[in-house]
C-alpha cells in the first residue's frame, strides 16, 4: 500500500540523507535511531503512513541504510580485532544464518513468494544492529553518549505512555491512528501501555537503577525522578510477566555484581520508584482496582490453574503437540496469506503471540533453541569475563545484565526477543556489552604492556 498523501515521502530524502551522515559519523547513533523507529511506542493501530510500498516499511529502509553505510565505513577502516573479544559476534551470526536458512527453506517448501517470506522474517533482521553498535563501544566516550541517549529516549517514551494513559482516546497523526490499548477487568476498563513498545523504557530503568545504587553518583534527584517515570511506564502495562521480569532482572543484577552497593539507598530508591508508579495509577478511574486485581490474581491463577495462566498452559500444550510435527526446523516464515498450507496453516493459526518460546519453535524448531542457547551463553560468558577482569563495577554492564536476564527469564510467556521492538533493543544491549568487554580488554593490554 502506498503512502496516504505525500507527507512522509516529502521528508523521506532529507531524513535518509541525515541518517547516512549520522551513521558515517557515529554508527551507534544511527543504530539508536533505527531502534527508536522500530519501537511502536504510541501503539499505532493503522500505520500506513510508514509503509512506502508493498512489503516495504520506513523503519526497514532505515535499517538497510544504517547497515550499508556501516559496512562501507568498516571496509575502509579495517579493524579485524573489533569482534574478537567475546563470543557474541559469532552467536549473532548464527542467528542471522538460521534466519537465512529459513528464508530459503520456506519458499522451497511451500511455494511462497520471497517478498511474502521476507515480510514475516523482517523483525529478525534487526539482530544485525549488534554489529554497528559493538564496533564502536570500545570508546568510553561514545558509550557514555549512547547510554545517555538510551536513558533519555526510554524516559521520554515512558512519559508518552503515561500521557497516553491519562488522555486516552484515538488520534490521527500523519495518516496513522494512535489508539489507547484497554485492559478489561470485570466491569472496569482502563487504558494500558503497549508491552513490547515499553522495552526501551525497561532498559532505561535498569541503567538508571544501576547508577542510583552506586556511591557518589551525581544528579541523584534527576535519576530518582527518571526512575519513577520509567517505573510507571512498565507498571501501567498491567503485564504481570513484565513485572516479574523486572523483579527477576533486578535480583540477578545484584547477585551479578554486589559492588554497586547494597545499602539503604536500594530501599529508598525502590520505594520512591514504587510510590511514584503506584500514584500514577490513580490518574485514571479504575486503574488502582485493576492494579490490585492483577497482583492478587497471580496467587489464585497459579493455585487453581485458572485465568490467564490456565489459558496459556492449555494453549501452549496444544501448540507444542503441533510443533512436534516440525520439530527440527519449524515451519519457517509462513505469511498470513498462506495459512492453508498443510501443517504450516495449523501452526500459524495457532501461534501463541504471548509466548516467545512457542513462537521461536514455530519459526525455527530445535534450530531456534540452538541459536537462543548460543546467544544466551555468549552473553553470560561476556558478562562473567568482565566481572572477573574489572576492579570496579560498571553500571552499564550491571544494568544490561539485569535487563537481558529479566527478559530471558520471562521468555516462556513474553515474546520480547522474537518481536521487532524487543529484538532491536536486545541487539543494542548486546552490542554495548561486547564493547564494554572490548574496552576492558584493551585497557588491560595497555596496563600490562606499560
Amino acid at each position: 500500500m502506498l503512502v496516504a498523501g505525500f507527507g512522509i515521502m516529502a521528508i523521506l530524502p532529507p531524513v535518509l540523507i541525515a541518517l547516512v551522515a549520522l551513521t558515517w559519523w557515529r554508527p551507534e547513533l544511527g543504530s539508536l535511531v533505527v531502534v527508536v523507529a522500530a519501537t511502536n511506542f504510541l501503539s499505532l493501530a493503522s500505520n500506513e503512513a510508514l509503509v512506502l510500498g508493498p512489503k516495504v516499511r520506513l523503519d526497514d529502509v532505515m535499517l538497510l541504510v544504517v547497515l550499508t553505510v556501516w559496512a562501507m565505513r568498516m571496509s575502509l577502516r579495517r579493524n579485524p580485532d573489533v569482534f574478537r573479544r567475546t563470543w557474541l559476534p559469532k552467536a549473532v551470526l548464527l542467528v542471522i544464518a538460521a534466519v537465512g536458512m529459513e528464508l530459503v527453506f520456506t519458499p522451497l517448501r511451500y511455494g511462497q513468494s520471497v517478498p511474502d517470506t521476507m515480510s514475516v522474517a523482517r523483525g529478525f533482521a534487526y539482530y544485525a544492529l549488534f554489529f554497528p553498535v559493538a564496533a564502536e563501544m570500545a570508546s568510553r566516550e561514545r558509550r557514555r553518549v549512547l547510554v545517555a541517549l538510551v536513558i533519555a529516549c526510554g524516559v521520554l517514551f515512558a512519559m508518552l505512555y503515561e500521557l497516553q494513559f491519562i488522555v486516552g482516546g484515538s488520534y490521527k497523526v500523519f495518516g496513522g491512528e494512535i489508539r489507547t490499548l484497554m485492559e478489561h477487568v470485570g466491569p472496569i476498563t482502563v487504558p494500558r501501555v503497549y508491552v513490547l513498545g515499553n522495552l526501551l523504557s525497561v532498559l532505561a530503568f535498569f541503567l538508571i537503577l544501576a547508577r542510583l545504587f552506586k556511591p557518589k553518583t551525581g544528579r541523584r534527584v534527576v535519576l530518582w525522578i527518571a526512575l519513577g517515570v520509567s517505573c510507571g511506564g512498565f507498571l501501567l502495562t498491567f503485564s504481570r510477566m513484565l513485572w516479574l521480569g523486572v523483579i527477576a532482572g533486578a535480583a540477578v543484577m545484584f547477585v551479578y555484581d554486589r559492588r554497586i552497593g547494597l545499602s539503604r539507598g536500594v530501599l529508598r530508591a525502590s520505594l520512591t520508584a514504587a510510590a511514584v508508579a503506584v500514584a500514577s495509577t490513580f490518574l485514571a478511574p479504575g486503574a488502582a482496582d485493576v492494579l490490585r486485581e492483577r497482583v492478587l490474581s497471580v496467587v489464585v491463577e497459579l493455585s487453581q490453574g485458572s485465568g490467564s495462566y490456565g489459558y496459556r498452559l492449555v494453549e501452549a500444550t496444544s501448540r507444542l503437540r503441533i510443533i512436534a510435527e516440525n520439530i527440527l526446523v519449524g515451519v519457517g516464515f509462513v505469511s498470513e496469506e498462506q495459512r492453508a498450507l498443510a501443517s504450516a496453516g495449523a501452526l500459524t493459526s495457532l501461534r501463541m503471540p504471548d509466548s516467545g518460546l512457542v513462537t521461536l519453535l514455530v519459526y525455527f524448531g530445535i534450530l531456534g533453541l540452538v541459536w537462543l542457547a548460543a546467544l544466551t551463553l555468549s552473553f553470560a560468558h561476556a558478562a562473567a569475563a568482565y566481572r572477573r577482569q574489572a576492579t570496579v563495577a560498571d553500571t552499564d554492564m550491571v544494568g544490561i545484565v539485569g535487563f537481558v536476564s529479566g527478559m530471558l527469564i520471562t521468555f516462556v510467556a513474553l515474546n520480547a526477543f522474537v518481536a521487532i521492538e524487543g529484538i532491536a533493543v536486545l541487539a543494542l544491549s548486546l552490542g554495548v556489552t561486547h564493547g564494554i568487554v572490548t574496552q576492558r580488554a584493551l585497557a588491560s593490554a595497555v596496563d600490562s604492556s606499560g
